[in-house]
């Protein structure tokens, strides 16, 4: 064996103890990541869902003002007492 294929043989060893570690870490950090994804993803949807609820009720209250509005313009159209001028005789 030559010195260069001894070294070779060194330097993928020491990786292999190194990068073993360091790759079961990164798979540890990653499946911890797929789960907050997952959870978060399960809020995002819950808010996706209440903003639709308040944009009907939202759409339903500006409904009921126009109606109260043609209600009270409606009301008090009916409520001015009507004035009656006299004719100018000519």
């Amino acid at each position: 064996m030559e010195r260069s294929d001894v070294r070779d043989a060194i330097t993928a060893i020491v990786v292999a103890v190194i990068g073993g570690p360091v790759m079961w870490l990164l798979y540890r950090l990653d499946k911890r990541n797929t789960e907050q994804h997952g959870q978060s993803m399960a809020v995002i949807q819950e808010v996706k869902n209440d903003v639709k609820d308040v944009k009907g009720d939202m759409i339903d209250v500006k409904a009921d003002v126009r109606d109260l509005k043609s209600d009270v313009r409606r009301l008090d159209a009916a409520a001015k007492p009507k004035v009656v001028r006299a004719r100018k005789s000519a």
